[in-house]
């Protein structure tokens, strides 16, 4: 749960590259947010990586889930 005051919220979103192997799939994106504390704004952004696994029952599960900020 957020702690009283803070708020973020995505401003952009774009997926970049989905690169499927065997039972896994690779998905990057890039991301702009805005951090709210109170009466502050911080802009941020980066990347991300996410690792996907094919369950038998045909969905797609996150087995990993990385950001770094640029």
């Amino acid at each position: 749960m957020p702690k009283e005051g803070r708020a973020l919220e995505i401003t952009s979103f774009e997926l970049v590259e989905i690169l499927p192997i065997g039972n896994y799939a690779y998905v990057t994106s890039r991301f702009k947010a805005s951090l709210v504390k109170g009466e502050e704004m911080t802009m941020l952004s980066g990347s991300t990586v996410k690792l996907y696994e094919h369950q038998p029952n045909g969905e797609w599960k996150v087995k990993s889930h990385m950001f770094v900020r640029e």
